[in-house]
């Protein structure tokens, strides 16, 4: 018997705790995954303090007091309605979002960071019509058809259950690491090394393949009470 404590931010352990959970479960019946979904911000400080034994997400560079572990490469993917245009494509240029209405976290998210890095890269500025602080709510405005978002990957379960689509975006592609901290000098536990696989697994398996999943891939269609406004360029 044991136990392991998982720290993650709430979407991220949305898209993966469940399923390891599962996986883990059937494996070592009588060790418990205890969650605590907080704040990026949080998590690191979790794990040094041994709240959590393991902190799972994308962290800056040179934290100190922590070890990582690669679990997967997470891209950057575009997020629109079925009937917005991008949907068609197989990919979006970040220049082709030059005129678009964008929807994107508030500056201190990381997430922001790389899309300024996108959009810096494509020679455009980023002017947003909406700043907001959790990817669900930027979900709930694509849905309502008030513009488009850049997301990680692992918003994409949440996205097709919206009925949105998801496309990569290109030139450049934008990609960041998700990894696994433990604190330094700390010995894990026999139940946090067996997990350390299946979480890996779970996190390689969230990048969706072009067209899986989203709504004109599966031939859904948005619901009629929440039709797309048309498009406007900005400052129109």
């Amino acid at each position: 018997r044991g136990r392991v404590v998982v720290a993650a931010p709430p979407l991220l352990a949305a898209a993966i705790l469940p399923s390891a959970v599962v996986d883990f479960a059937r494996l070592h019946p009588g060790v418990q995954v205890t969650i605590l979904d907080a704040p990026t911000r949080e998590i690191v400080e979790s794990v040094r303090s041994g709240r959590a034994e393991y902190g799972l997400g994308t962290f800056a560079p040179g934290e100190p007091g922590i070890e990582r572990v690669r679990l997967a490469r997470d891209e950057l993917l575009l997020f629109c309605r079925p009937d917005h245009p991008f949907a068609s494509q197989a990919s979006v240029t970040w220049k082709a979002l030059s005129e678009e209405s964008m929807i994107t976290l508030t500056r201190d998210s990381g997430i922001r960071r790389l899309l300024e890095i996108g959009f810096e890269s494509a020679q455009i500025a980023l002017t947003p019509a909406f700043e907001v602080a959790q990817i669900a709510t930027i979900l709930a405005l694509v849905q309502a058809g008030l513009g488009v978002a850049v997301l990680p990957a692992y918003a994409h379960a949440e996205a097709a259950a919206r009925h949105l689509v998801s496309r990569p975006m290109v030139a450049p592609k934008i990609a960041r690491d998700i990894v696994l901290v433990h604190a330094t000098g700390r010995s894990l536990s026999p139940a946090a090394v067996a997990l350390q696989p299946i979480l890996r697994s779970c996190a390689r398996r969230l990048a969706p393949r072009a067209g899986d999943g989203d709504g004109a891939a599966s031939g859904r269609e948005p619901p009629a009470s929440a039709q797309r406004p048309a498009r406007k360029k900005r400052g129109a």
